[in-house]
């Protein structure tokens, strides 16, 4: 089984055209007969997509989220549920565990496939796309220093495009553990081929903050504070870090999208059956592919 995924991944990854013309027909020709109804704000997003590799917006630009984003925050407790304060050792907690089981209508769901928010990941890959993961993060200042996800790194390739979106459910300041992002290192971009000196890892090398400054200064570094309700889109295959908080409490949704014949299995699962699910809905939450040929 082994063989055979990783010999499908490689034969999935290897053609821009085989991508999306053979394993993505159906969600391309789904995506091009859609009605054009991208506002000006996932435009520019779009734009700073291509050019930065990474966009900042919030729930006011992106009001089809907001119904979702109200949801989410009210069910998240602002103290720490699980019984853990002060410095951790043990880094974020899940608060939807590691394998999420959930109806398509939870909030964190409902909030991942808000019309605006599919409409910036659609016009990312250019054609209809699927959730792969929706993960819900606390995190608290941990002891010692960044390690881990906290470093800058490059995500594993996970399909022919990367895309993440991360939402703030409250405020994050300069400690309070900000997404980080090297502008330009996604594929295609000015500084995509940077070598910063990296440390081995089993899963992807990583690199800490002043071999990252030995190559591109600080101060063009994109670190992203704001107030509950930021939302950052970041395609993943550039250098970024996760937020390493120094004090107070993080909370955010991950949202991670990808292609029908993206080769990272989904990482939740939902409790519907499929016949409680439509056409669409099924589609994106990744039950149901689109035939070659889309009505």
């Amino acid at each position: 089984m082994g063989v055979r995924w990783s010999v499908l991944r490689t034969v999935r990854g290897s053609s821009e055209v085989l991508w999306r013309w053979g394993f993505n027909l159906g969600p391309t020709l789904a995506h091009r007969r859609r009605p054009a109804s991208a506002t000006s704000e996932v435009a520019r997003i779009l734009v700073e997509l291509q050019s930065e590799g990474v966009a900042t917006s919030s729930i006011d630009a992106l009001p089809s989220a907001r119904p979702a984003f109200d949801a989410l925050r009210a069910m998240v407790p602002d103290n720490d549920s699980t019984g853990r304060s002060g410095v951790d050792e043990e880094g974020p907690i899940s608060l939807l565990g590691n394998l999420p089981r959930l109806s398509h209508t939870h909030p964190s769901l409902a909030l991942t496939m808000a019309p605006e928010l599919l409409a910036v990941a659609d016009g990312f890959f250019g054609l209809s796309v699927q959730v792969v993961e929706c993960k819900l993060w606390r995190s608290v200042p941990i002891s010692g220093e960044p390690s881990g996800a906290q470093l800058w790194h490059r995500d594993r390739p996970a399909d022919r495009r990367m895309l993440k979106c991360f939402v703030y459910l409250n405020d994050v300041g300069p400690e309070g553990g900000p997404f980080g992002y090297i502008p330009g290192t996604q594929p295609g971009g000015v500084l995509h081929d940077i070598a910063p000196a990296a440390t081995p890892s089993s899963y992807v090398p990583r690199v800490d903050d002043d071999a990252m400054a030995a190559c591109v200064p600080r101060e063009a570094w994109r670190i992203a504070t704001g107030p509950s309700g930021t939302i950052v889109f970041a395609n993943t295959a550039g250098y970024h870090r996760g937020g390493f908080v120094e004090r107070g409490t993080r909370l955010a949704l991950m949202c991670h999208y990808g292609s029908q014949a993206a080769w990272q299995r989904k990482r939740f699962e939902v409790i519907e059956p499929n016949d409680a699910l439509d056409r669409e809905l099924g589609f994106r939450l990744g039950r149901r592919r689109l035939p070659l040929i889309a009505k």
